[in-house]
């Protein structure tokens, strides 16, 4: 994910954000960033997304809380 694009999530507020596949080269030093400020979850395997997303879905406080954790990073990223 291009840093701007990150930014333009922050901004919306569009997380959590979940990461299932990179390219080779930069993106891994972009993942590593997102994971080291708890922008974002990685999630590569299909089936271990999959049940997340499920999860996410089926329980609207769960989501809410990651959506949270995701706007308190977000926040303390934006204005460091």
């Amino acid at each position: 994910m291009a840093p701007a694009t990150l930014y333009e999530l922050m901004a919306a507020k569009a997380g959590p954000l979940l990461v299932h596949r990179i390219n080779p080269g930069p993106e891994q030093d972009n993942l590593s960033f997102l994971l080291r400020h708890h922008l974002a979850h990685y999630l590569p395997n299909p089936q271990e997304l999959l049940n997340v997303l499920l999860r996410l879905s089926a329980a609207p406080q769960l989501r809410a809380h990651w959506q949270q954790a995701f706007w308190q990073a977000a926040e303390r990223e934006c204005t460091a």
